[in-house]
């Protein structure tokens, strides 16, 4: 699997990574406290949250089962 970064950016507080893989596509956001991980799905549509907060890359990539979001995270931790 390869995933596609679409778009990054950096700020003061934080780098900003969106990127797909297949058909997923998802937000990873990279705080000095920890990684925002906001899978773009119908739940995200409707409650418009930001996703979860995980203390670790690691912590994130072990919270999600699916390869596509795998790959896209440590993807998106590479750009970061």
């Amino acid at each position: 699997m390869q995933a596609i970064i679409t778009k990054s950016q950096k700020t003061e507080s934080a780098v900003y990574v969106e990127a797909s893989c297949g058909k997923v596509s998802a937000l990873v956001a990279f705080y000095s406290h920890g990684v925002r991980v906001c899978q773009h799905n119908a739940s995200n549509r409707v409650w418009k949250g930001f996703g979860k907060l995980y203390s670790s890359i690691d912590e994130a990539l072990n919270s999600y089962k699916s390869d596509a979001m795998r790959t896209i995270i440590f993807a998106a931790a590479s750009v970061a």
